[in-house]
């Protein structure tokens, strides 16, 4: 049997030092910066749609500059620009920083990116687990909606796209949900997968 206290927690953080000097070079481009560490949060402003994505009630937060406030490596980092047309120039500027990638959202969020240490993804992850586990690749269903669920798509033989899905994420999986997200769409999707696998289809 498999105990989840024996489970070892894996970090991997942006340097401090990385933060401080992205939000010095581009503080004409930024209207926040949002960092979080464990229960730790660190961000520039009170925003309601940081705080709707990223904490719940009774989490620490520190206000003010990364500068002034920042004491530890984060392993997130969030940077909200104010005009989501200078996405190149941010972009061209990350280019610097070669243990980093990158990633505007999309749609209403399209003015925020995250800024990740290379060899972190939501594959990443799920293989971590299964390595643990001790489960095979290949039994693992994936589904997801957004540009970061692209890789999961690509490196899992199962996996599943919402019908609202970003086109990326649904030219790369081998099923799209009949229903959206607002739609019960995983629900319904895992009601049919789960009677063709106990058929064996």
């Amino acid at each position: 049997d498999v105990k989840e206290s024996d489970f070892k927690t894996k970090i991997i953080t942006v340097r401090k030092e990385d933060v401080i000097q992205i939000e010095n070079d581009l503080k004409d481009y930024l209207c926040n910066i949002m960092c979080e560490y464990e229960d730790l949060v660190f961000i520039h402003e009170n925003d309601e749609d940081i705080n709707s994505f990223f904490w719940q009630d009774g989490t620490p937060v520190h206000y003010g500059l990364m500068k002034d406030n920042l004491n530890i490596d984060p392993c997130t980092f969030i940077i909200e620009i104010k005009d989501a047309l200078d996405q190149d120039k941010i972009m061209s500027y990350m280019e610097k920083f070669k243990d980093y990638s990158c990633r505007f959202w999309n749609g209403r969020y399209n003015r925020f990116a995250e800024i990740i240490p290379l060899g972190v993804s939501k594959a990443d992850g799920i293989r971590l687990v299964c390595d643990y586990l001790n489960i095979n690749y290949d039994e693992v269903l994936t589904i997801g909606d957004a540009g970061n669920d692209v890789c999961m798509m690509k490196e899992f033989k199962k996996s599943c796209a919402m019908k609202n899905g970003e086109e990326d994420v649904i030219n790369n999986a081998k099923y799209v949900t009949e229903f959206d997200n607002e739609n019960a769409g995983v629900g319904h999707f895992l009601e049919k997968y789960l009677q063709n696998k106990t058929v064996g289809n």
